[in-house]
């Protein structure tokens, strides 16, 4: 194919907008995928911008496509991507490369390619003079394959789900089951090898004859060897593919989950899961093959027993079927066992998280030995677990071995007697002990298969229950990415009560937060002023009630949409582990160095940015493990200055800052403030006594609202709050 000029590729990639480009890219990569994508269905996307790849990257995801975004240099791409990828085409849009042939790369949206050679691919992909550049490479998901018909169904549950991620590999499947079939009728082979061996070679002292076999059966020898080893290799290809995708699933499913979830479970449940991944991806990659290929092996082999003497395979079906019962009446008894074993198993890994991260603190209190048996008490709890899985295995195991003995020692009786009688030859009675030597191992391991296959079951029915649940924002199209501007937000009669919790937090609440002003939150500790807070964020949803923007309920307003244009200081926020500048930018996969800086000085923590080793490319440790509390306040600050949000709440914000640091950031944040709507949670009341509106919160209930001069004549509950602070400073 010829090499197009660039101003052919330019014309060929030039579209309406950056939207409709990404679009007619997605359609191409699903349409590789056996997927058509309806235009209405992808126009209905349409409200999503896609100024970046991490858009296009969150439009695919919406449609069931898995999305990872990377920075290469171009031998990367050529030599390690799997194709189709989307990349971005010197600012006409995105295109999609769906082949790379020597020094030529194959390009196109939707149906239409062109080729291109290195040298101007390069040209109008890297930017700015970098040696790399992102790319987008997608992947389908299960949910990719369902179709729009199929929503209401319910999903595949248990080992049933897992078939999703295998019809990605229906060639590899295809040659790992013929390599199945074709080692299972090269081991039929031997036994009959062995009865022509007897019955012919040695029976008629025929030396050649044997030589012959055994040269056979030395050629069949190295035939199972050689499909093994690829069997093996296709399955380990498969398995570790199917792991890293379910693996990756789950983690993006737990980010779409509402922040209730990860307020409710611990980190050790959360890592259980993680655990059972590698639970599923261990079964696939050594145990699955291996139970059907045993399976396989002993219901031919109970055929062929059949043709040598029906009491034979009658005491070898029998045995089977009493093995098989008698380990399935300790299924459901496992089954809960191995649940409470998870659930404990959890309970300690949180238990010791918490230890090793609290470790200051408990050294500080003198409670390492105290701890120390708080955990060992729930570990041995943890290790009784284990040994009452133990000792019911045990009994499954020493029941199965005595039926499987018991079942070897009859036929070896019964097949010796029909040699005496004459209905069975040596050379036949051999083969019967070489099959039933071959079958006494996939036998007496059953118990074990079975207990990996319920294993895996669990598993997934555990991440399953993770995959069902409703997440915090689905593409549900009657949720706007439009907001109006410059209206207040009207809090109306509600009422609130977390999970799993028989008290109110919140009662009857009825507030009016005006646009482009300052509402503080004062009250006591556990008051409600933090759930407030949260349900303004979309942390959470009223139980009763509506939290609205001018007439916009904000049930209808994209989470999304609300959350990119809130600032937020948690008491709680986190400092990961990564450079400064990234911290403030967070969310930003392109930080603005400039911005970041001017967020810094708002902050007031510029200076001793600018005084580390790298600046703003100086690493910082998780939850801001190598700086002050001060520091990483003055971060979360800066980091909610950066979005330059409409909207900003505070939740302690300044309460680890000295006097001084408190008095410069109150100054630049009272300019910053200034046309946006802000709420700000404080016990420190001197920080808020200039804001706009004071509310006062006890109990779940507004008790007091007004300025700070009304509520100080009010002589209320703010002005006790206020009298108490002024004591205690004095």
């Amino acid at each position: 194919m010829e090499t197009q000029h660039f101003s052919t590729v330019t014309t060929f990639f030039r579209q309406k907008d950056h939207n409709d480009s990404a679009l007619k890219c997605l359609r191409s990569v699903a349409r590789h995928y056996g997927k058509t994508l309806s235009w209405n269905m992808l126009r209905a996307q349409k409200n999503r911008g896609c100024d970046s790849l991490k858009d296009v990257a969150e439009l695919a995801e919406s449609l069931g496509l898995r999305a990872r975004c990377l920075s290469l240099p171009y031998t990367a791409l050529v030599e390690e991507v799997s194709l189709p990828c989307i990349v971005r085409w010197n600012g006409q849009g995105y295109i999609v490369v769906s082949g790379i042939v020597e020094n030529q790369l194959v390009i196109g949206t939707d149906r239409k390619t062109i080729t291109v050679s290195s040298d101007e691919f390069c040209k109008n992909w890297l930017q700015s003079g970098s040696d790399r550049d992102a790319i987008l490479l997608l992947d389908p998901t299960p949910e990719f394959y369902r179709d729009e018909n199929d929503s209401d169904r319910p999903k595949p549950t248990g080992l049933r789900s897992l078939l999703g991620y295998l019809k990605k590999y229906p060639k590899l499947l295809r040659q790992l089951v013929l390599g199945m079939l074709i080692g299972t009728l090269l081991k039929l082979i031997l036994p009959f090898l062995t009865q022509s061996i007897v019955d012919v070679g040695v029976m008629h002292n025929n030396l050649n004859f044997i030589y012959l076999f055994l040269a056979g059966q030395l050629m069949l020898m190295l035939g199972r060897c050689s499909l093994e080893a690829i069997r093996a290799w296709l399955l380990l290809f498969i398995s570790t593919r199917v792991g890293v995708s379910l693996l990756t699933d789950f983690v993006a499913k737990l980010m779409r989950l509402p922040v209730f979830f990860f307020n409710e479970k611990a980190v050790g449940e959360v890592m259980q899961r993680i655990e059972d991944q590698k639970r599923i991806e261990m079964f696939m990659s050594t145990h699955l093959t291996v139970i059907l290929f045993s399976l396989l092996n002993l219901v031919i082999y109970t055929a062929i027993f059949a043709l040598y003497d029906l009491s034979i395979f009658g005491i070898f079906v029998g045995a089977t079927l009493l093995y098989i019962g008698w380990i399935s009446i300790f299924m459901k008894k496992r089954r809960e066992l191995d649940f409470n074993r998870v659930h404990l198993a959890g309970q300690e890994q949180n238990k010791l998280v918490q230890i090793v991260q609290g470790m200051p603190d408990v050294k500080l209190a003198n409670a390492e030995m105290l701890k120390r048996w708080d955990w060992e008490q729930l570990r041995a709890r943890l290790f009784r677990q284990n040994m009452q899985l133990l000792k019911l295995s045990q009994i499954q195991q020493i029941g199965g071995l005595l039926i499987n003995e018991s079942k070897g020692l009859i036929i070896t009786f019964l097949s010796a007697k029909a040699v005496i009688d004459g209905h069975l030859s040596l050379g036949a009675m051999l083969a019967i002990q070489q099959m039933l030597g071959q079958t006494n191992g996939p036998t007496e391991q059953l118990f074990a298969y079975l207990q990996q296959i319920q294993d895996a079951r669990i598993s997934t029915e555990r991440i399953n229950a993770v995959h069902q649940m409703p997440e915090e924002e689905t593409d549900d199209h009657t949720k706007t990415g439009l907001l109006p501007e410059q209206q207040a937000l009207i809090v109306r009669n509600v009422n609130f009560q977390y999970p799993n919790s028989n008290r109110t937090a919140l009662r009857n609440i009825r507030l009016y937060i005006p646009h482009g002003k300052t509402t503080a939150i004062v009250g006591s500790s556990g008051s409600g002023k933090t759930t407030l807070l949260k349900l303004l964020m979309k942390h959470y949803e009223p139980s009763s009630g509506e939290i609205a923007l001018g007439n916009l309920n904000l049930n209808n307003v994209s989470v999304r949409k609300w959350r990119s244009e809130c600032g937020v200081v948690m008491s709680d926020g986190v400092i990961f582990t990564d450079t400064i500048l990234n911290n403030i930018a967070l969310g930003d996969d392109t930080p603005n160095p400039e911005k970041a800086r001017q967020a810094a000085r708002v902050a007031n923590i510029h200076e001793w940015i600018e005084s580390t080793a790298l600046g703003y490319h100086t690493p910082i440790g998780g939850d801001g493990g190598s700086i002050s509390q001060g520091q990483k306040q003055r971060l979360l600050i800066a980091r909610a200055v950066y979005k330059n949000p409409e909207f900003l709440f505070f939740d302690e914000g300044t309460s680890a800052l000295d006097a001084q640091n408190q008095q410069v950031i109150t100054r630049n944040l009272e300019e910053f403030f200034r046309g946006r709507t802000s709420v700000v949670v404080a016990h420190r009341l001197s920080t808020i006594r200039h804001a706009d509106q004071i509310v006062v919160i006890e109990e779940g209930q507004i008790i007091e609202k007004g300025s700070h001069d009304e509520l100080i004549a009010l002589q209320g509950r703010y002005f006790e709050l206020l009298t108490t602070q002024l004591e205690a400073a004095a």
